[in-house]
């Protein structure tokens, strides 16, 4: 999960027991949603969840995450009509399956 969800070769930031027991759940959390996402997308696809990549699946969370930042200069969101969970579940069905 750390290879993965944070990243390899980035160990945990937390400097007490407790600060790293926090960001331990939160990894889990961020695990959790991601495969939620996968199993939408598999769905989505018609295929099975052994199907789909989890690292595809993260690299384009993290991509929609970073995409509906504020901008810096006007402070507003970027606009789109459609909603932003039903647009990353179709980018993630979209990519080629696992073999």
């Amino acid at each position: 999960m750390k290879k993965t969800v944070r990243g390899a070769g980035r160990a945990l930031r937390g400097r007490s027991a407790a600060l790293a027991r926090q960001e331990a759940w939160a990894l889990l959390l961020v695990d959790n949603m991601i495969a939620v996402l996968a199993a939408e997308a598999a769905v989505t696809a018609g295929t099975s969840l052994a199907a789909v990549s989890f690292t595809a699946v993260v690299s384009l969370a993290r991509e929609h995450v970073a995409a509906d930042t504020c901008c810096r200069h006007c402070g507003q969101r970027p606009t789109s009509g459609s909603d932003p969970r039903a647009r990353l579940t179709s980018a993630i069905a979209a990519q080629p399956l696992n073999r």
